[in-house]
């Protein structure tokens, strides 16, 4: 009958992890006792880290009862799978020998194909409410605020989740909001004046920008690593904030008047 393991204080056998974060690199980490395993990076709070790039922070834990050692994946972005089989929340016995992969089954991926359907899902209703907005003549003033706004929500809240796994680097997060909020500002500038600044070239360039690479990072494929601890999805992030930046440099540029004639 399955049954969820506890930590607790029971004695447990001696074990030892042996860790392949990338070709002809084998690291070493003994088990004695209860702990997690999770991506090197700052605050990660896992005892056992790895060098890996589509490891979460705290990707798993291990516990300990009647002195044998089971695993239970901790909600990680890219799952965990023993010998093959994707294991869930619920905690499964370790024997020596067993395989314990980190975000892919094999050859496959681990990542969550419902959670990149349902962000696609939001992204291309999002664009189909102002394709038809367009079509049928139907633009306000009020669209033309609150549009960009759910596009900006849309992106924020997959890439605090991103943060919060170790797949994405704060500062892209910081440098995505800190744009939102300077060009947010600059928008309520105009409006005080009359002005209603739409979404331009660069505006559109950085919003399906963002979404491509959201939905690149989900995607299984996208966890392989170009060369040691800097994967595809790095490149992704990468990518996300050099548009970011560009974009924000545009339009502060071609609306600059607006401060300088501030008296």
């Amino acid at each position: 009958m399955d049954k969820t393991v506890l930590y607790n204080e029971t004695p447990a056998k001696t074990a030892k992890l042996f860790i392949y974060t990338h070709p002809g690199r084998i690291e070493e980490a003994p088990l004695t006792g209860p702990c997690a395993i999770g991506r090197k990076v700052e605050g990660s709070g896992a005892e056992i880290q790895i060098d890996c790039p589509v490891a979460s922070r705290r990707h798993g834990e291990f516990a300990v009862l009647d002195g044998e050692y089971y695993y239970r994946d901790a909600g990680s972005l890219n799952g965990s799978f023993l010998n093959g089989a994707r294991i869930g929340d619920r905690a499964v016995k370790l024997e020596n020998g067993d395989a314990l992969r980190i975000g892919e089954a094999g050859g496959g991926g681990g990542r969550p194909g419902a959670a990149l359907v349902i962000f696609a899902a939001a992204a291309a209703t999002d664009f189909l409410d102002g394709y038809l907005a367009r079509r049928m003549g139907q633009i306000t003033n009020f669209g033309k605020i609150i549009d960009p706004l759910a596009d900006k929500l849309l992106v924020l809240a997959a890439l605090v989740y991103f943060v919060r796994e170790g797949t994405v680097a704060v500062w892209v997060a910081v440098l995505v909001l800190a744009r939102e909020l300077v060009i947010g500002s600059l928008r309520a500038v105009a409006a005080s004046r009359g002005t209603v600044i739409a979404a331009d070239l660069s505006g559109k360039i950085k919003t399906v920008t963002q979404i491509f690479c959201v939905c690149a990072i989900l995607t299984p494929w996208f966890a392989t690593e170009l060369f040691a601890s800097f994967a595809l999805c790095d490149l992704a992030a990468w990518l996300i904030a050099i548009v970011t930046a560009w974009s924000g440099i545009d339009y502060l540029t071609r609306h600059r008047a607006l401060f300088t004639d501030i008296k």
